[in-house]
């Protein structure tokens, strides 16, 4: 939703990378002094865990909220090579194209069930079609709530080990919640008034989420809720 959009060069990725390495690698090597001490006899194992982290290869290291970081970085870099190639970027600006590569991101599923390729996708699509989605929101908003609603109750259902697409099926429900969800969050702050504390609490709800995945969720009986939030401060 930016006026201007900026310029897709080499620049372009290597601040996006200091913007999320400022944050995650002081996270990391807090993370690995707790793993040390509470996992003394795996130091070769944490080492190696932690050059995975630190070059963003996150998914071969012992996984808090770091998988999340990689994806971002993909995206950026997905989003840098749509730029740079024409052919790419005609692809999410044509509503038969987006489709049609949505079928081919569906098939993948039967293949590769990873999370990437259609957390990338989602990425770009929102990217392509932000003007449409915030307009959407804001002429059935009413609509898109008892949607996100239904959504979420499903997810609670546990179909992902049911059937072998299972788990690619609900990537593919979360990012569709998330855009949902969006849109309804972006509708409801837009009514609010400006408040410092929130503010705030966006500006560091970056740092929280890493904070709180790995030392309130794989260590809650180490670090507490206000530990983490001071950590994140």
């Amino acid at each position: 939703l930016r006026k201007v959009e900026p310029k897709f060069n080499f620049e372009f990725l290597k601040r996006r990378w200091i913007a999320l390495s400022c944050v995650f690698y002081p996270y990391i090597f807090i993370k690995y002094i707790i793993l040390i001490y509470k996992l003394p006899d795996n130091i070769f194992f944490l080492f190696k865990s932690f050059v995975f982290d630190i070059f963003y290869l996150n998914t071969f290291a012992i996984n808090g909220g770091d998988w999340f970081m990689q994806t971002i970085l993909y995206c950026y870099i997905s989003l840098f090579i749509c730029k740079k190639i024409k052919i790419l970027d005609s692809i999410f600006k044509n509503k038969c194209y987006t489709l049609m590569l949505f079928l081919l991101v569906i098939a993948c599923g039967f293949i590769y069930r990873g999370f990437n390729v259609i957390y990338i996708y989602a990425y770009l699509l929102v990217y392509y079609n932000a003007k449409q989605i915030q307009i959407i929101g804001k002429k059935y908003s009413l609509a898109i709530l008892p949607i996100f609603v239904i959504l979420y109750a499903l997810d609670s259902l546990r179909y992902v080990d049911d059937f072998h697409y299972g788990i690619y099926l609900n990537y593919m429900h979360r990012c569709i919640m998330g855009i949902l969800f969006i849109i309804l969050v972006s509708k409801v702050f837009a009514k609010m008034k400006e408040n410092k504390i929130i503010d705030y609490l966006g500006l560091i709800s970056f740092e929280f989420f890493l904070a709180q995945y790995f030392f309130a969720y794989d260590f809650p009986l180490y670090i507490c809720f206000p530990c983490t939030l001071l950590l994140a401060i």
